[in-house]
């Protein structure tokens, strides 16, 4: 790893991933940030949410992980620098360069906000440029749900660059998309004239000048620049949120209109891979300007994976659900720290949990809940090493030789939680431990299931208000904990059972996603739908396929009828898409194929075929030709016929 930058959070790095052979930027996030008790609760989740942010001109986001005094950010590595270094080695930008700058960032932050995502630190430096001059979007890392910071703590903590934050955010208003568009204007005035409007020095400085100070025409810089992006600049910046652009495209588009006259060139609507080649510096002018098309809707439904906190906005169907597991955990003290959830394969349980009761927390669903800390685990064959790891993920007060000390009972996981978590009253750590038939299906020690089981049983029975277990379980294994009588009882008198969606749920669950994002769904295809799943339990992962495939299918913004009978309804859409993967590789590689998805099958106790989840390691085992892995893995995972965890 070699060190290529450091500012107030960490470090970045340029690194290499060997196995899948390409080069990486690494930020390491400093101790000072990363131990934080408000960064600790947030990090994961707002993590997802920039993980989901698929777009060709925002860097993307590999991978991320978080342990005690430092978090983790695996980035696309993009060679040739930022627009601060741009500005430092050729001064300003022409209008023409700035333009196509400014289209695709508004593209790039067009997408977040329509995802509910802000990023909320717009700069010079947060824009990379690729080998073509392309500009992409980076550091979501601090980006936050829009509305989910509270006007007090927005207060004490001031969230971006003094040099380019709006004036609400000074006043601790919450963020808003607004805010972004502010930052935009004030790197559109950098870009143009290599200064930034209000150069202080000091925060205070800062804050006097965005609050009262309206941002300085163009010319003032003594730069021949167009009058008309004067106004563009200055409704971009205004000191009231309302006053500005009503979304960043309305800003781009003013951009485009105030210069098409001034660069003299045709102005064509074409997709970005049209762009004309770049120029060996910003400052030569640009013979064609490209408008990105409009925004394509986004496919709001998940495919064969169970939604994830991130995708609370698209969960529809299971409120009544919610409601009851916060009554129930708001219930008798014994119900207050344990929660068993069962259903069926295919119920929705990880879902329920994760896109539904989990946010409901986060969002104060029970009292003080908004500042519990919450982690998830799947058992796997080593549970206490997987408890480990994930505690170490919410770790405010590091603790070393956690695995010993939990495998062998010389520190209780009551005792491990005390000091892991902050000391402030009302703090409470949420574990879900998802999949737990595996404790019965993959550990294959009986001496450590027990210690496991009994470890769990001594927590919960401690009645502490330090700690909430939340468990998923398959019914058809319903029976399994019940053998171990202290983790049976508990088994006994707290679990939930989850049953199949009624119609309105399932109604809700098709038409609330779509409706969300703007698209329009016939009535007929909501009934055929409905019918379908109510002949086959457990089909919500089939469901929710069938629509994704109806999404690939639409007509412009409808889903329709038509198009769920051509892909073969509920029973037939993840065959039909399957085999047309499948049959589209080549002979060699269906063989790997082939190969790779034993590798992802087990046996259970009837032999019948289940699931497993295997390390990116195991597979790359089969062949030397790591990339036809890659090729093939990346073939299923666009159209969601795999998951992967990153």
């Amino acid at each position: 790893m070699r060190l290529i930058g450091q500012g107030r959070f960490g470090m970045v790095y340029h690194a290499a991933q060997p196995q899948l052979g390409r080069d990486v930027a690494v930020k390491v996030i400093c101790s000072e940030v990363a131990n934080d008790p408000d960064f600790v609760r947030k990090f994961e989740t707002e993590a997802q949410l920039v993980a989901r942010l698929e777009h060709i001109h925002i860097v993307p986001l590999y991978d991320y992980w978080r342990e005690p005094d430092r978090a983790f950010l695996v980035m696309r590595w993009l060679p040739r620098g930022s627009v601060r270094d741009s500005l430092a080695q050729y001064g300003p930008w022409s209008v023409g360069a700035a333009a196509r700058l400014i289209n695709q960032i508004a593209s790039a932050l067009a997408m977040a906000h329509r995802k509910d995502v802000l990023h909320r630190d717009v700069k010079p430096d947060n824009i990379l440029l690729d080998e073509e001059g392309n500009a992409l979007l980076t550091d979501f890392g601090i980006a936050a749900s829009v509305g989910t910071l509270r006007a007090p703590e927005a207060r004490q903590h001031l969230t971006g660059t003094p040099a380019y934050m709006a004036p609400e955010l000074f006043m601790g208003d919450p963020a808003s998309p607004q805010s972004d568009i502010y930052s935009l204007g004030v790197l559109m005035f950098e870009v143009l004239t290599n200064s930034r409007p209000f150069p202080d020095r000091t925060t205070e400085q800062a804050m006097h000048h965005h609050l009262s100070s309206p941002v300085p025409s163009l010319q003032s810089t003594g730069l021949p620049l167009p009058t008309e992006l004067n106004m563009v600049i200055w409704r971009a910046t205004a000191k009231a949120p309302q006053a500005r652009y009503n979304n960043v495209l309305d800003l781009a588009g003013a951009f485009q209109s105030a210069v098409a006259g001034t660069l003299g060139s045709d102005i064509i609507r074409s997709p970005v891979e049209f762009a004309p080649p770049t120029p060996t510096s910003p400052t030569q002018e640009i013979a064609t300007l490209i408008i990105e098309p409009p925004l394509p809707p986004d496919n709001p439904y998940k495919g064969l994976r169970p939604f994830e906190q991130a995708d609370v906005a698209d969960f529809f169907g299971r409120e009544a659900l919610v409601v009851r597991l916060l009554d129930r955990l708001g219930g008798s003290s014994l119900s207050r720290g344990f929660l068993a959830l069962v259903g069926p394969s295919g119920s929705g349980k990880s879902s329920a949990i994760k896109a539904g009761l989990i946010p409901a927390l986060r969002s104060g669903g029970l009292p003080g809940s908004e500042r519990w800390f919450v982690v998830e685990m799947v058992p796997g064959d080593d549970p206490f090493r997987s408890l480990e790891v994930a505690l170490q993920r919410v770790a405010v007060n590091p603790i070393t030789d956690t695995f010993r000390q939990l495998a062998t009972g010389s520190l209780s996981l009551l005792k491990v939680v005390e000091r892991i978590l902050p000391g402030d009253a009302g703090t409470r750590l949420v574990l879900l431990i998802d999949q737990f038939e595996e404790v019965f299906t993959q550990v294959e020690s009986e001496t450590e299931r027990q210690q496991f089981l009994d470890m769990l049983a001594t927590a919960i029975a401690g009645m502490s208000d330090r700690l909430l277990l939340l468990i998923t379980l398959r019914a058809d294994y319903y029976d399994r904990p019940l053998l171990y009588e202290r983790f049976g009882t508990l088994i006994r008198e707290c679990t939930e059972v989850i049953l199949p969606l009624n119609t309105q749920e399932l109604q809700a669950a098709i038409i609330g996603p779509a409706e969300r994002t703007g698209l329009v769904i016939e009535p007929e295809l909501v009934a055929a739908m409905i019918a379908d799943v109510s002949q086959q339990p457990g089909a919500l992962p089939l469901l929710q396929y069938a629509l994704t495939e109806v999404f690939e299918h639409r007509s412009g913004q409808a889903l329709r009828l038509a198009a769920y009978r051509e892909i073969g309804g509920i029973s037939g859409a993840l065959a039909r898409r399957a085999d047309e993967v499948y049959n589209g590789l080549a002979p060699d590689r269906q063989d790997l194929a082939r190969q790779m998805f034993l590798r992802m099958t087990g046996l259970n106790e009837e032999d019948e075929a289940t699931r497993r989840r295997l390390s990116w390691s195991a597979l790359t085992s089969l062949t030397e030709d790591r990339q036809a892995v890659n090729d093939i893995r990346d073939a299923f995972v666009k159209y969601r016929l795999l998951t992967a965890d990153r």
